[in-house]
């Protein structure tokens, strides 16, 4: 595993290990699903559920599986 780096992500400190955040804005399936709020307007629950608990913690997901994806036409 590529040791963790400390570094300061939305006015947060916070580790992170910079490649699998490379991976995740590539691979996360909310970022790439028409339900997002900022593509369609209308707030997703589970995507709204994870923001919540990132912007608390300073947490980042990679969405992997949901049964309610869309893709971005």
């Amino acid at each position: 595993m590529e040791e963790p780096k400390q570094v300061t992500r939305h006015g947060q400190l916070v580790w992170e290990t910079p490649a699998m955040d490379i991976l995740r804005k590539e691979h996360c399936m909310c970022l790439h699903c028409k339900h997002l709020t900022r593509i369609s307007g209308k707030t997703c629950e589970i995507a709204e559920y994870f923001y919540t608990m990132c912007k608390q913690h300073g947490n980042a997901f990679i969405m992997t599986r949901c049964d309610t994806w869309e893709g971005i036409e």
